[in-house]
C-alpha cells in the first residue's frame, strides 16, 4: 500500500468480513479516553453501497500507508442520504460498551480497576454476544463498588480515573475482533525521539494555559445521614501558596469505602492542582522527526513552538497526545496537554 492510500472494509455484527469498500473519507479521529469518529461517503451508483454493507452495527476497518495505526469502529447513526449518495458516521469501538449494562446489586470488594472492568465486560459477553475481547489488564489500585443497571461504557470511565482504558482492533484471517486494554498510563515516553516543531512537521500551533485549578479535593462517599458517609481529603501544599486555596467536593453516591476515596481523590488532585498548556497542532505532516508511525494517541512528544516569542512565553517541551484526526489532506491534527513529571 503507498504513502497515500487508505483500504475501508466492512465486516458484520459477529466479525466476518462483508466486503471491500471504496469510500471516500471525510475524517478519521483517534482520542484518548473518548469516542472517535470516522466519516465517509459512497455513491449509490456504487455496487458496494448495498444496504447489508452499510447499516448500523456493522464494523468499519481502516488501514493506512501512511503509517498511522489501523481505525476500527462500529458503523452507527446519522446515516444520511445525500443527492450524491451516503453519508456515513462510524464511531470507535468503544461505542459497543455504551449499549450494554451491568446487572443488578453487582459488588466488587477491593478490586483493581482494570479486574472490574473486565468483569463487567465478561459478563456482558455472557448475557449476549460482544466483540470485545479482553487484552492487556493493569491490575494496579483497589476499590470498591457497586452496580446496578449501569451504563458499561460511562463505568469503566470512570474506572479509568487517573488510568487509561482503549479497545483497539484486530484484523487477522478475514475476522475483525475488537480488545479492551486498561492500562496504567496509555502510551510511551518519546520525547526523546519524536519531535514537533512549529513550522518545520507541525503548521499552526495555538495553546491555551488552562485550568481548573483545585489543591483541596474532598471525596464523599455514601450514607444515609452527612455523618455517615466515608470522607477523605486529599491536598497539595504547593499548589496551595502559588494559587492559594482552591477546593472542590465530589460525591460518590454508589462508594462506601474510603480506600477507593482515596484513590480517586488522590488522581483528582493529580489532575486539577496545577494548570496546564492544552491546544492543538495543525497540518501536522509525516515527516521526520515525528513520523506518523513513530507516535499516536496517549504517548508522550516533544514539542517546539513560539520559540520566537521570547523566554517567558516560548514553549520547548513534552507534551501528551490527547487526539490525532486524519483529514484528506493527507495531514493530521493533534489536540495535546502540556505534560509535568
Amino acid at each position: 500500500m503507498n504513502d497515500t492510500a487508505i483500504e475501508a472494509m466492512v465486516f458484520s455484527s459477529g466479525g466476518s468480513k462483508l466486503d471491500d469498500l471504496s469510500v471516500d473519507i471525510q475524517s478519521c479521529l483517534w482520542r484518548l479516553g473518548q469516542t472517535g469518529r470516522a466519516t465517509f461517503n459512497i455513491a449509490y451508483a456504487d455496487d458496494k453501497a448495498a444496504a447489508e454493507n452499510i447499516r448500523a452495527g456493522n464494523y468499519l476497518l481502516l488501514q493506512f500507508g501512511s503509517g498511522l495505526p489501523d481505525w476500527g469502529g462500529v458503523i452507527d447513526f446519522p446515516l444520511s442520504r445525500r443527492p450524491y449518495g451516503l453519508t456515513a458516521v462510524a464511531y470507535e469501538s468503544d461505542r459497543m460498551l455504551d449499549w450494554r449494562i451491568s446487572g443488578a446489586d453487582v459488588s466488587y470488594s477491593s478490586t483493581a480497576s482494570g479486574a472490574i472492568a473486565q468483569a463487567l465486560v465478561e459478563s456482558a459477553k455472557a448475557s449476549y454476544p460482544l466483540a470485545i475481547s479482553i487484552g492487556d489488564v493493569y491490575a494496579g489500585g483497589s476499590r470498591t463498588q457497586e452496580y446496578h443497571y449501569d451504563g458499561l461504557l460511562t463505568e469503566i470511565r470512570s474506572l479509568a480515573t487517573g488510568y487509561d482504558y482503549a479497545v483497539v482492533p484486530s484484523y487477522q484471517d478475514g475476522r475483525l475482533s475488537f480488545y479492551l486494554h486498561f492500562y496504567e498510563r496509555r502510551g510511551a515516553d518519546r520525547r526523546n525521539s519524536v519531535h514537533l516543531v512549529e513550522g518545520h512537521n507541525v503548521g499552526e500551533v495555538n495553546l491555551d494555559e488552562q485550568g481548573p485549578i483545585y489543591n483541596r479535593i474532598i471525596a464523599i462517599g455514601s450514607g444515609v445521614t452527612w455523618a455517615d458517609r466515608p470522607t477523605v481529603i486529599s491536598e497539595d501544599l504547593d499548589s496551595k501558596y502559588r494559587y492559594g486555596l482552591r477546593e472542590q467536593a465530589k460525591i460518590y453516591p454508589s462508594i462506601t469505602d474510603e480506600t477507593t476515596l482515596q484513590e480517586l481523590a488522590d488522581a483528582l488532585l493529580d489532575e486539577w492542582k496545577e494548570p496546564r498548556a492544552r491546544g492543538t497542532l495543525t497540518n501536522v505532516s509525516n515527516e521526520d522527526p515525528a513520523t506518523f508511525d513513530e507516535y499516536h494517541v496517549g504517548d508522550i512528544v516533544t514539542l517546539q513552538a513560539f520559540l520566537d516569542a521570547g523566554e517567558d512565553w516560548e514553549f520547548n517541551g513534552p507534551v501528551r497526545i490527547l487526539s490525532r484526526e486524519w483529514t484528506p489532506a493527507g495531514h493530521c491534527t493533534l489536540e495535546v496537554e502540556e505534560w509535568r513529571d
